[in-house]
């Protein structure tokens, strides 16, 4: 998606998108808050879920503001339409978690190794993606490390969010089933 935003880095056209996309997801997550009924709908095709959309969404950012490089793409990092779909995105998938599953949402920990390097084979195919692109990308340590440290902060709410609306969280992700 990021890489169709932008075609050879230039993002000014795909910004309305971006925009677009904020509208969204602050309905979506109105649209729950004021009809929270609709948390036990469930659609055939797990992509179509609240949890697939969130992490979309959150991936996007994530990726915006920890692999694109360069001036050209400066602005885009710090636009009001990124900062509104990560806020919404996260107060989407904590608010239904909050309402709907017991306990408390889970507290940002130290990620296990194996998810650590599945995220940052993640990070590597999107980065690549971005590069054939023609998108500028940072690709030293420091880009994965951030990219790793925002997925911190909002996978552990769609992994327990997902399976409580019937989806694995490989559905949401698009891997297909759980290889054991």
């Amino acid at each position: 998606m990021l890489a169709r935003l932008g075609p050879r880095g230039q993002f000014s056209g795909g910004y309305s998108h971006l925009v677009a996309l904020a509208d969204a997801m602050a309905a979506m997550k109105e649209t729950h808050h004021f009809y929270p009924v609709l948390f036990y709908f469930r659609f055939q095709k797990p992509y179509y879920s609240v949890s697939a959309q969130a992490y979309l969404t959150l991936d996007t950012v994530s990726l915006i503001r920890s692999t694109l490089a360069g001036e050209d793409t400066a602005w885009l990092k710090e636009a009001a339409a990124v900062e509104a779909l990560w806020r919404v995105a996260q107060m989407l998938v904590v608010t239904l978690e909050t309402t709907f599953l017991p306990g408390d949402p889970p507290v940002t920990k130290a990620v296990d190794p194996r998810e650590r390097q599945r995220w940052r084979a993640h990070w590597g195919r999107g980065m690549s993606r971005l590069a054939e692109a023609g998108i500028a990308v940072a690709q030293e340590e420091a880009a994965v490390q951030a990219y790793i440290d925002l997925r911190t902060q909002w996978w552990p709410h769609i992994a327990r969010l997902a399976p409580a609306m019937a989806y694995r969280s490989t559905d949401v992700e698009g891997r297909g089933p759980e290889v054991s």
